[in-house]
């Protein structure tokens, strides 16, 4: 499943004008799926949300997520070859909410203080590891 949610007149999506305002960005249950599509990041300045779920082969969050300015809220769920955060998590001025539901390795690298990945959301307000605001 792939889901998008952009503001209403904003152009047509099959010519690419309609991702400009993409405001959504939701994928579940795409097995064959390792990665973020690269049109994505033309979405840097409105994407506000993006949502992985169940992709048991996702196993990487690119560098270029960094300059997302707009994105407040990042969800990885059911993916756990996802194993660490891309060091361009510091860009993410805008990130309010992190959820990482059921992906062992990363959950244990964003452990508050101790993990290896802790420094990269530790500015984030709402974190939420396996369901437990942390």
């Amino acid at each position: 499943n792939l889901d998008l949610m952009m503001d209403e007149g904003q152009g047509d999506i099959q010519s690419g004008g309609g991702l400009r305002s993409l405001r959504y960005f939701g994928i579940a249950r795409l097995p064959k799926l390792v990665g973020l599509p690269q049109w994505l990041q033309g979405t840097s300045n409105t994407l506000q949300h993006i949502a992985i779920e169940d992709c048991p082969n996702f196993t990487m969050l690119p560098e270029w997520l960094g300059n997302f300015t707009s994105l407040q809220k990042l969800w990885i769920l059911e993916s756990p070859k996802l194993t660490s955060l891309p060091d361009g998590m510091n860009g993410l001025s805008s990130l309010r909410e992190i959820r990482i539901i059921q992906c062992p390795e990363l959950t244990r690298r964003c452990q508050r203080k101790k993990g290896e990945d802790w420094h990269k959301i530790d500015r984030v307000p709402d974190i939420y590891l396996d369901s437990i605001k942390i």
